[in-house]
């Protein structure tokens, strides 16, 4: 998708511009690694090339592949972004410890890209006819560019503590798709408006910067939709191919009672398992709609269930 963009719309950037930005983006992981992001470098460094010259980049062709990147990120968050997370127990001001989902995902993009090549290169000769608004970046005519290969790493890291990993995927996903969109309308502006280029440089890392900080906020600010229920267990998570998954059980469940005793905490949940007959039934709440699970088995014992509960009291949280 990246690419395809960058051809189609035409989008040239000069090698020396990745030679910089690149190394500078490592270079802003030692003060923290979400500065990882090129809306950070990028940012940085298209603010010093408008007040200083140095270093010479086309500010609007650096907007709008960024702009173009994190595109593509927003998409493969909506579709692919819940696919890794890993239940945690974290605190919360108003509420007792709660389950939440930590979310961690990479994905190498191979990308190719325009790029302005020098010398030779540049007085060579053939190449497709393109239309005449072509590029619509770098006033280059379209003349003497080149196809050049390279590979991205986009990441997406989050919390799921409102809501469910695929829903809390979807809402991120969007938001970055906005926030894409806006740097691409003021890429495509600047090229017009000088100003805008400030403005661009300025924006990108800054509204990059608020998106995460009011997505963090709103989650461990926000109603826990994994908190300790007053009577019953709450699922967490379930392992697959184990009895609890077999038996219909989801994250989010508040287990009610086993085989018609009520169960307040896991040493009830073992007591009864050890004691349990041949086969089992669970009373549980789901969405506040009550239900019932059976299974049958000559043994069960708290691991064979796969089930993660939230805990009503520890002292080991997830930061």
């Amino acid at each position: 998708i990246s690419s395809t963009l960058i051809i189609l719309i035409g989008i040239p950037i000069n090698l020396n511009t990745l030679v910089i930005l690149l190394p500078f983006s490592l270079l802003l992981t030692l003060l923290n690694k979400r500065y990882l992001c090129l809306s950070y470098a990028g940012g940085v460094l298209s603010l010093v090339s408008l007040i200083f010259g140095w270093p010479d980049m086309d500010v609007p062709s650096l907007l709008a592949l960024i702009g173009i990147l994190h595109l593509t990120e927003s998409l493969l968050i909506m579709l692919d972004g819940q696919k890794e997370t890993v239940p945690v127990v974290m605190e919360h001001k108003r509420f007792k410890p709660i389950g939440a989902f930590a979310i961690g995902k990479f994905w190498p993009v191979p990308l190719v890209i325009l790029t302005i090549p020098s010398g030779i290169l540049q007085t060579a000769g053939g190449g497709m006819q393109m239309p005449d608004w072509w590029p619509l970046f770098g006033g280059q005519g379209g003349s003497g560019l080149m196809l050049f290969p390279i590979a991205v790493l986009l990441e997406y890291n989050d919390l799921a503590v409102t809501a469910r990993p695929e829903q809390r995927a979807r809402k991120t996903g969007l938001w970055m798709g906005m926030y894409s969109l806006l740097i691409l309308v003021i890429a495509v502006l600047s090229v017009h408006y000088v100003w805008l280029m400030f403005a661009g440089a300025v924006l990108m890392p800054l509204l990059h910067e608020f998106l995460l900080y009011w997505s963090r906020k709103s989650q461990l600010n926000g109603n826990p939709i994994f908190g300790a229920p007053w009577r019953g267990l709450r699922i967490l998570d379930v392992a697959p191919d184990t009895i609890g998954s077999q038996m219909g059980l989801k994250p989010g469940d508040i287990l009610l009672s086993l085989n018609g005793k009520g169960v307040n905490s896991e040493e009830m949940l073992r007591e009864i398992l050890q004691t349990a007959p041949m086969y089992l039934w669970i009373d549980y709440k789901r969405d506040g709609k009550l239900g019932t699970a059976e299974y049958h088995s000559y043994h069960c014992d708290e691991d064979r269930m796969g089930i993660l509960f939230v805990p009503r009291k520890t002292s080991r949280f997830f930061r």
